[in-house]
């Protein structure tokens, strides 16, 4: 497991925009995240309102599920 962590105030904004799509603007319908590890990747709108937690990871053709956002946060995971 990765040591990394985000700042406890990226964790917190991150967990806010995971559980309420009106908290920011996406205006490519997608909300962008990056990892501790270097990877950059996105989530749709679509996926975020059917509660379904899967990035799909830039420069790679991964997909990554989480069953929750914590999950997610502690994959490494954060608002971009």
């Amino acid at each position: 497991m990765n040591d990394k962590k985000w700042s406890p105030s990226l964790v917190e904004r991150t967990i806010s925009c995971l559980q309420n799509i009106d908290s920011f603007n996406p205006m490519d319908g997608c909300l962008h995240l990056k990892c501790v590890d270097g990877r950059c990747g996105r989530i749709t709108v679509a996926n975020l309102m059917e509660d379904h937690l899967e990035i799909d990871v830039k420069m790679s053709n991964q997909k990554v599920c989480f069953g929750s956002s914590n999950e997610l946060i502690e994959a490494g995971w954060g608002i971009d």
